[in-house]
């Protein structure tokens, strides 16, 4: 009876080590895949990013000119860049909304390669930036905007001020008369679009 009774105690403790093992063994061969699926998330993420600002840049918009402004050359016509120029944060956070799922929050800055300054966030608040939860994707799209179109206008064009919110960080502060005294004389900027999912626990 007691060889019977010691001889289940170690089965028991061998099927038991032997349970062990096979849990870390299958806790380790799925701790891979959630590392996969985060990545796999983030790349999506990127892609849906990238075809939201190819997709806004392809759509036709244009300034709508008075005759004082009709000697303006090379009017922009993207729907992309007019929002920027207009300072139209509400049409172009709503067109980022209705191509992005509602799980992702974002913030906008525009770059010229040596300064980068914050635009919006996904709500169109200009205050301040949101904080992002990791991951967080970064997606870009190049634009040309000329310095004239900053500024020059007829002051109703731009919403909400006399000349494009971005003309004073870019241009200078304040914007000088004459062209040639712009701190950035080139047309070449990038749009940046950080981007991260509202995770819900």
């Amino acid at each position: 009876m007691r060889d019977d009774k010691a001889q289940m105690m170690v089965l028991e403790a061998i099927f038991f080590a032997i349970t062990v093992v096979i849990a870390l063994i299958l806790l380790f061969q799925m701790s891979p895949t959630s590392i996969q699926s985060g990545s796999q998330s983030s790349n999506n993420l990127k892609l849906l990013g990238d075809n939201a600002l190819d997709t806004i840049y392809a759509e036709t918009q244009h300034i709508k000119l008075n005759v004082s402004a009709s000697y303006i050359t090379n009017n922009p016509s993207s729907k992309l860049v007019v929002c920027i120029i207009k300072n139209d944060y509400s049409k172009l956070t709503d067109s980022l909304n209705n191509i992005l799922p509602d799980s992702v929050l974002y913030n906008i800055y525009i770059s010229n390669g040596s300064k980068t300054i914050f635009w919006c966030t996904s709500s169109g608040d200009k205050s301040d930036s949101l904080t992002m939860l990791d991951p967080v994707v970064v997606s870009h799209h190049q634009i040309s905007i000329d310095p004239e179109h900053l500024v020059k206008y007829s002051p109703d064009v731009y919403i909400n001020g006399v000349y494009s919110d971005i003309a004073e960080a870019f241009l200078g502060n304040p914007i000088p008369d004459n062209a040639d005294d712009y701190e950035y004389k080139g047309a070449t900027y990038e749009v940046i679009l950080e981007m991260s999912y509202i995770w819900v626990s």
